[in-house]
């Protein structure tokens, strides 16, 4: 469905699905859409839906919601990017990717997203639960919360993880399911999970730091924290293949339980 004039306009009796021409932005299940056009290069829109689907093709982004208005601009190739967007009442967001030949998939289910392309930064509202996964590698991440600032790779852009930076308020729960290898390299990786509760928590992937803070509760199957960790803050720092490399913990008093042959 293309734009004519400055503005089209469409009910559920003649609309289910609109694309641009590249076939890079698609809204389909549509009960209502508008869509004006800002320039040359940039559209404004609003659909409604029960509950539409938006996909993003070059961004790995699709959106399942009821509502959601925003702009998009243009490339070169004729496909919209989506610059800004309010969405409201969310089922899911997913972003899918490749990395070094694994599939990875983040997941985010919220009420709402206040999304900012220009900063690549995304706002959600509560109850907010996020998850990202490589099964190939059995890696996952798992944050839920009450709400979430995200900090998202910039569209053109390549990263090993979409997300940059995220701080999730709560309380907030956490999972995290990696590998742990042998240093002598004899024996093969084992699964190892980590999970925690904690007032707030904070992820750095430049830094590949987990940071915990407020009444900070954790327990860990890996060698690395091996225990019930209670804390005020827990910093987990991991290395480049996301696996566990070391754990800080403070507090006044922190405190360890040993278990299972302790830590190290």
């Amino acid at each position: 469905m293309a734009l004519i004039g400055t503005a089209a306009i469409a009910t559920a009796q003649n609309v289910t699905v609109w694309k641009d021409a590249a076939g890079n932005m698609v809204v389909k299940n549509l009960s209502s859409w508008r869509a004006k056009r800002l320039s040359e290069k940039a559209i404004s829109f609003k659909g409604i839906g029960a509950p539409f689907e938006a996909t993003w093709k070059e961004q790995g982004l699709t959106v399942r919601a009821q509502s959601m208005e925003g702009t998009a601009q243009k490339d070169a190739k004729g496909a919209y990017q989506l610059q800004k967007a309010s969405i409201r009442d969310v089922a899911s967001a997913t972003i899918e990717e490749t990395v070094d030949g694994a599939a990875r998939t983040t997941e985010l289910w919220c009420r709402t997203i206040q999304y900012d392309g220009t900063d690549s930064k995304a706002d959600l509202s509560g109850p907010v639960h996020i998850v990202s996964k490589v099964p190939s590698q059995s890696q996952s991440l798992e944050v839920s919360g009450s709400s979430a600032h995200l900090t998202l790779t910039p569209i053109g852009e390549k990263s090993d993880w979409p997300i940059r930076s995220a701080t999730v308020e709560g309380p907030i729960t956490m999972r995290l399911d990696s590998l742990e290898r042998d240093p002598t390299g004899k024996e093969e990786p084992r699964k190892v999970r980590v999970t925690g509760k904690a007032n707030r928590a904070t992820f750095n992937d430049s830094a590949r730091t987990i940071t915990l803070v407020g009444k900070v509760e954790l327990k860990g199957s890996d060698s690395i924290i091996g225990a019930e960790v209670k804390a005020d803050r827990v910093v987990i720092t991991l290395n480049e293949k996301r696996e566990i490399v070391d754990i800080e913990f403070s507090g006044s008093p922190g405190r360890s339980e040993i278990r299972d042959g302790g830590r190290r």
